[in-house]
């Protein structure tokens, strides 16, 4: 529901709060948050969860499909079971579409909300999950360190969106190193220098 909400305030409602307005005529997914970086936070880790069960299903069906194949039973008794739980089993039964459908729209959700540090966050939980989705762990590193290396061709090469890439990295022109106690503040590094605080006080 709050990835839906979020979906339609980004681009079906057409209009919202101004200083939510991104790229021209869209507007920052918030849902009933408020707010965009705590819905993005949101989107974040449900997102996962339903990422990680998505994951855990493809599993389950290509393994279920693969053993299917070589230990396929021709006793009556077993045609009727496998019936029986057809349909209950199915990927295209109601709960596994609920569940895909729901990792698509919390992850188009997050990407509305225009949130970097769910954007990062949600990165990392997912080469997390890829990781450890191989029962090999050497498996599990060759994909991640393929997804990361496909990324980064894709950044070389200009394939991903501008405004996506600006957003990500826009927030260097305001980091610093050190102690920012006194430091100026202005509408444009407030972002910046508030999360700087945090980090400065945590680890003090």
């Amino acid at each position: 529901l709050q990835a839906g909400i979020g979906i339609w305030q980004f681009g079906l409602r057409g209009d919202g709060p101004e200083h939510f307005i991104i790229l021209g005529r869209f507007y920052r997914a918030y849902g009933t948050f408020e707010q965009p970086n705590p819905f993005g936070g949101f989107m974040h880790l449900t997102g996962l969860l339903a990422l990680g069960m998505s994951l855990g299903l493809i599993s389950h069906f290509v393994l279920r499909w693969w053993r299917k194949e070589g230990t396929q039973s021709n006793t009556e008794e077993a045609r009727r079971d496998t019936e029986k739980r057809k349909d209950k089993n199915s990927v295209f039964s109601v709960p596994s579409v609920v569940i895909f459908f729901s990792a698509a729209a919390m992850t188009l959700a997050l990407l509305f909300s225009w949130s970097r540090g769910a954007w990062l966050s949600f990165g990392a939980g997912t080469a997390v999950l890829v990781f450890f989705w191989p029962r090999q762990r050497k498996y599990g590193l060759l994909v991640v360190g393929l997804l990361v290396a496909g990324l980064l061709v894709f950044w070389q090469l200009g394939l991903i969106p501008v405004s996506v890439s600006d957003r990500l990295v826009s927030f260097t022109q305001d980091l610093r190193l050190g102690d920012v106690r006194g430091a100026d503040i202005s509408d444009e590094n407030y972002a910046v220098l508030e999360r700087l605080v945090h980090w400065q006080a945590a680890l003090n």
